[in-house]
């Protein structure tokens, strides 16, 4: 894939999750952040390539209810990329 078209894909996969929509409570599979799960959180930015490799984007700046900022993943705090992750809606 040439720059311009990862770069597009991208682009596509952010606005594709922020078009579903995200998620109210902040969720993981992993260890990182597990105490910020089942917390409130908002959706502050986009994280760039500055921030990132482009190949782990679309990842996300939010903010949990505590003023805690992290970065997330589509599988934190989109719910059908949660579900595919193991996240049970009885949460």
């Amino acid at each position: 894939m040439s720059y311009e078209e990862e770069a597009s894909f991208v682009a596509k996969c952010f606005e594709a999750y922020e078009n579903e929509g995200f998620a109210k409570l902040f969720w993981t599979p992993y260890g990182d952040h597990a105490q910020y799960k089942n917390q409130p959180f908002e959706v502050i930015s986009r994280q760039t390539t500055e921030d990132y490799d482009r190949c782990v984007l679309p990842v996300w700046r939010i903010k949990i209810r505590d003023g805690e900022e992290i970065s997330a993943y589509p599988e934190e705090i989109v719910l059908s990329e949660m579900i595919n992750n193991g996240y049970r809606l009885e949460n």
